[in-house]
């Protein structure tokens, strides 16, 4: 009996999403790191460069400028089980999630002409990722974030695409 129930809590603690992964972007100069907290949950790491529109000229879509970026995510997978039902690959943890995201946007080495030094945002997002044989990975996600720096902050929308390549061919999935 000691023995079932052991195999049956070990079933219950067991991840769906990758154990470790490591991607680079392959669009910007970047490196991203995904570790499991929970059996659909991850704590995803980012650092590189990115486009985005200044703080101070939000209305002004002339103001794309490349900065370097740092962002952490706290996401959750929400459509990997019914992605294992229906047959469908979870390779490189390719489901939907919803994240809580926060971002640091500083001075880009290569373009400086910014009137502020640094910037950040946070809020939650929606995002798509898939991930295939191969190496190859691709996310978009799309949410609304709180603008904060030296200017009046607030609230407008937040838009990220990555594609990118999935560093070694080991598999640290331990779920399906």
């Amino acid at each position: 009996m000691l023995l079932l129930s052991s195999l049956y809590l070990s079933a219950q603690f067991g991840k769906n999403v990758e154990r470790h992964q490591f991607k680079v972007n392959l669009l910007l100069p970047g490196l991203e790191y995904e570790m499991a907290l929970g059996q659909n949950s991850t704590l995803d790491l980012k650092a590189g460069l990115q486009y985005g529109l200044t703080p101070l000229g939000f209305d002004d879509y002339g103001n794309l400028e490349l900065f370097t970026v740092y962002t952490a995510q706290y996401r959750y997978y929400h459509n990997l089980e019914n992605r294992f039902r229906k047959n469908r690959m979870a390779y490189g943890n390719a489901g939907n999630y919803i994240a809580l995201s926060g971002t640091l946007f500083t001075q880009s080495p290569i373009k400086n002409t910014l009137e502020t030094s640094s910037f950040g945002t946070f809020g939650p997002v929606y995002g798509i990722q898939r991930g295939f044989f191969g190496g190859l990975s691709g996310s978009i996600e799309v949410g609304a974030g709180y603008y904060f720096g030296n200017f009046s902050g607030g609230i407008h929308p937040t838009f990220n695409f990555t594609l990118g390549w999935i560093l070694g061919e080991k598999r640290w999935c331990v779920g399906k």
